[in-house]
Parts: structure tokens; C-alpha cells; sequence
């Protein structure tokens, strides 16, 4: 019984425990002030304009909770944008179709990605409340980065956000499936 006690024990502590860290010494860049938050599953950012969804595509807003649910659903960049087509088609039954009000979702430019990073944090590198449960946070889950829009030009590339660490990185269309998450500039 002992040597199980302390095997448990031992196992319980080896596993990783992912919790947003963040550096008391620098200033907050994404503080809570700056978003409007929606019990619908929205965040609007007073600094940017733009309105995102708080869940990476996969995953569901739990109202009741006040958090995503579920597992990030990786894409394939050309998947992704068909997925958003689909979304925003008007006869769409798409369960995100007009998602919280809004008319017109779309996948964010790397610009629009990078302004989410809170300088002075990582596992997410975004505000947490603002984004409740919604970024994966696993370092090497590729689910963690997330698919722009804005293309490399040098090749068949797309940039990339890094969610977990808030880095910029340019990755094959072809050959990787990551997460998305989506803007729009409607109320």
C-alpha cells in the first residue's frame, strides 16, 4: 500500500501543469480593461475594434461556465478558409453561422493575431480572461498556433501566432494543421 501511496504521489507531481505565468516587473500590454466581454462568446478589443471569438475553432463557449469547452478542432490552412466560407455562407447551417450576432467572421491577419500578445505573459500569451479557456497551451501542440491569413511571399507560406509563447512564425500551407480563431469587425 505504501509503495502505491508513493508511486501515485510521484506520477501525480511528474505531470505538467500548465498555468498562465506571468512577470510582476512588466507592465500588462493586453491588461482586462482593454476588452469588452460578452456572456455570448465574443470579446471585443477597445484597442483594435475588431470582435473575437473567445474559442479556438473546435471548441464550444460553455455560457454557464464562462469558459471554451471541448478540443480544438487543427485545420489545414486551405481547410480553414473553407471553413470560414462555409460559415458566412448566407444559406450556412454551419453552428457558427452569424455566431453571437455577429454577420461576418473571418481568419485574422498576422497583424490583427500579434496585437493579442501580452508581453508580459506566456502559456497563453494573451489575456486569459479575455480568451477563457480558449488557446491551447501545451508547448508542441501546433493547435497552440494559430493560421493567418497573410501570406510569405518568397513561398507557399502562411505566418502563424503562436498562442503559447506569442511568436510570429512562417509554416508550409500544405503540410501542417493548426488552430484558428476569428475576428470580425462587426458589433
Amino acid at each position: 500500500m505504501r509503495t502505491f501511496s508513493i508511486v501515485t504521489m510521484w506520477l501525480t507531481l511528474s505531470l505538467p501543469v500548465m498555468a498562465q505565468e506571468c512577470a510582476s516587473d512588466i507592465p500588462r500590454s493586453a491588461p482586462n480593461l482593454r476588452y469588452v466581454y460578452s456572456t455570448q462568446g465574443t470579446v471585443k478589443d477597445l484597442y483594435t475594434g475588431l470582435t473575437w471569438m473567445r474559442c479556438t475553432f473546435g471548441k464550444e463557449w460553455n455560457a454557464a461556465q464562462g469558459r471554451c469547452t471541448g478540443q480544438v478542432q487543427p485545420l489545414r490552412w486551405q481547410a480553414a478558409l473553407q471553413e470560414v466560407q462555409a460559415i458566412n455562407h448566407p444559406d450556412s447551417r454551419h453552428r457558427l453561422h452569424q455566431f453571437a450576432g455577429v454577420k461576418q467572421w473571418r481568419m485574422p491577419n498576422i497583424k490583427e493575431l500579434n496585437s493579442l500578445t501580452e508581453h508580459a505573459c506566456f502559456a497563453p500569451a494573451a489575456n486569459e480572461t479575455a480568451f477563457a479557456s480558449g488557446l491551447v497551451t501545451e508547448v508542441g501542440n501546433l493547435s497552440g498556433y494559430l493560421w493567418s491569413n497573410t501570406m510569405r511571399i518568397e513561398r507557399e507560406q502562411a505566418w502563424v501566432w503562436d498562442a503559447i509563447n506569442g511568436e510570429l512564425y512562417a509554416y508550409s500551407i500544405h503540410g501542417y494543421e493548426m488552430g484558428m480563431l476569428l475576428v470580425s469587425e462587426d458589433e
